[in-house]
């Protein structure tokens, strides 16, 4: 019982690592991807950056919906 215990916490202390990590990764992602979307709005390329729009958007929700798991 003690060993499953244990094993309970360090996979949660394991998840808590990966979630702050995966906030930091996604924001890494979003970064990019606004450069991306200066280049097609500059490029004129209107239905790209839209696009480009709604995955920034979608990655920051998603980054929202990591921090309430923490």
């Amino acid at each position: 019982m003690q060993m499953d215990n244990q094993k309970a916490n360090s996979d949660i202390e394991i998840l808590k690592l990966l979630l702050s990590y995966w906030i930091k990764h996604n924001n890494e992602h979003i970064e990019y991807n606004r450069k991306w979307l200066k280049k097609t709005e500059d490029a004129g390329l209107k239905g790209v950056a839209e696009e480009l729009k709604k995955i920034i958007q979608l990655s920051e929700e998603i980054n929202k919906c990591i921090e309430s798991a923490i």
